[in-house]
């Protein structure tokens, strides 16, 4: 369950506030990457520094779809982010997100593991990790910020991500980055060459199938949103079906404690354990006791002996409610898992009612009572096979191939006895891509999938379910801060915020 303890792992855990790029592989300079052990604790650190992303990913991915932005029960988080509500004076995310941070670390990595006598099969797994996590982290900056800085070398001690520009690596285009992000996904893979096993057998290592799975990602991305062509969408399925070992669990609502964190869907996952490291979940999609238990959920059940440890900051919208009470109401189990609708009364709602809805409860990642405290400790997927199987039915869609085998394998599972009232039939492309895109919503939640959804589903599915993005698709990819323009007149804004 719980066992794995990252010894080293302070040597990267920079608290995510800092904007500097100091990491304390600055040791490397004066001989640090001289041992196994000084491999493995940089090996162990970068997943220390990747999880501390964790949130960023995931607020990256999912905020300004339409899952939030609805009624809270304290003062709301990331309103004007959700809104679509930024320009260059309120731009979120400033310094790239410090994610080259961790690219540093990555590079630090390539650029002085294979100095170390270390086994050549091992070493091989860990270089296809890393590669792996770099292509991942290139391919979250460009869907973010679109032109960004390409850093494939370790940065100097003390140097700082608005800097970049003054090192002369201005932002390159799309297109470079793509091509970086596809190059390092071909070393992954060459690195990793048959070999299909986990780091320590646990799926909180980077894997020749979270490769293969991102591969999908990207080439589904660059297909759709950069129009590169339906060979694309052939390279994404081709890489998908590659993927082994893995399958859908049978319950859905198992996959979310930490009982069952190494079950046969996760793919990779970001590691959280009591005295290391826990997640915000239960700290912001949760809510005060004393206001949850004076509830009652939407069948008019008393909320009164819910225990939670947070607060509510984030709000699923009306359509929200609505999408997973219809779900729910048509026999789909996920709902149960995913969302608590909080009534003001013990009425019963079929729908959102505006005089008596409270909000909502994200309980997919619900934490764990401990002591006085509910932590977040059970893992987070990145991947995980139902996300491999919709993409698969995405690739065969734009393939006009049939995706209906795929969609039921999703449904099977979600409808359980009732599956047969909504096997699904192969439609037209446009009835297809909504189906694909409806089990996605339903299935990810809380996952950093539904943005990027949205964006890959093109600029009219977007507007369609997100109307702030009316006029604004320069939106889609954020400006970067005034600091940063400040920090260098020669630094180029994102388009659209000039």
């Amino acid at each position: 369950m719980k066992k794995i303890i990252l010894s080293i792992v302070s040597l990267f855990l920079l608290n995510s506030c800092d904007i500097d790029l100091e990491p304390k592989s600055s040791l490397i300079y004066s001989g640090y990457w001289e041992s196994e052990e000084a491999l493995e604790a940089n090996h162990s650190g970068i997943y220390g520094r990747f999880r501390n992303y964790a949130f960023t990913l995931y607020s990256l991915g999912e905020l300004r779809a339409d899952i939030w932005g609805g009624r809270t029960m304290e003062s709301p988080f990331s309103e004007d982010f959700i809104k679509i509500n930024y320009n260059v004076d309120t731009a979120p995310y400033g310094n790239w997100g410090n994610l080259y941070r961790l690219i540093h670390n990555l590079n630090d990595f390539i650029a002085n593991a294979s100095k170390i006598d270390y086994p050549k099969n091992k070493l091989n797994h860990l270089y296809g990790e890393v590669y792996g996590i770099r292509a991942y982290t290139y391919f979250t900056l460009l869907k973010t910020w679109g032109d960004v800085p390409i850093v494939t070398e370790p940065l100097p001690p003390n140097f700082k991500p608005h800097e970049l520009k003054l090192r002369g690596i201005k932002r390159s285009s799309k297109e470079e980055v793509l091509n970086l992000i596809k190059n390092d996904l071909e070393k992954s893979l060459e690195y990793f060459g048959d070999d299909y096993t986990y780091w320590n057998n646990k799926k909180v290592y980077w894997s020749k199938n979270a490769t293969l799975a991102l591969k999908g990602d990207v080439f589904l991305w660059s297909g759709s949103v950069l129009n590169k062509g339906k060979q694309e969408f052939q390279t994404a399925l081709n890489s998908l079906e590659q993927i082994k070992n893995v399958t859908l669990e049978n319950n859905f609502e198992n996959l979310w404690t930490s009982a069952n964190e190494e079950n046969n869907e996760f793919i990779f996952a970001f590691d959280y354990q009591i005295n290391q490291a826990t997640h915000s979940y239960p700290s912001f999609f949760s809510g005060h006791n004393s206001e949850i238990r004076s509830s009652f959920d939407r069948f008019g059940n008393s909320m009164k002996s819910f225990v939670s440890g947070g607060l509510n900051r984030f709000g699923a919208t009306e359509k929200a409610v609505n999408t997973f009470i219809e779900a729910e109401d048509n026999g789909d189990l996920r709902k149960k898992s995913t969302f608590k609708f909080l009534f003001k009364n013990d009425k019963g709602y079929n729908s959102f009612d505006d005089e008596s809805y409270k909000g909502s409860l994200l309980i997919k990642f619900p934490g764990e009572e401990i002591g006085s405290e509910v932590l977040g400790v059970s893992n987070i997927p990145v991947y995980r096979y139902a996300d491999v199987v919709l993409m698969i039915a995405e690739a065969k869609n734009e393939l006009h191939m049939d995706p209906s085998a795929e969609i039921n394998l999703i449904r099977q599972r979600a409808y359980g006895d009732k599956f047969e009232n909504f096997k699904y039939l192969n439609a037209s492309y446009d009835l297809n891509k909504a189906a694909i895109l409806k089990e996605r919503l339903l299935e990810f939640v809380g996952e950093g999938k539904r943005f990027w959804d949205l964006v890959r589903a093109g600029d009219n599915e977007l507007i369609k379910n997100k109307p702030e993005f009316q006029g604004n698709l320069y939106k889609v990819y954020l400006p970067i801060t005034r600091d940063m323009m400040n920090n260098d007149q020669f630094m180029a804004q994102t388009q659209g915020y000039e």
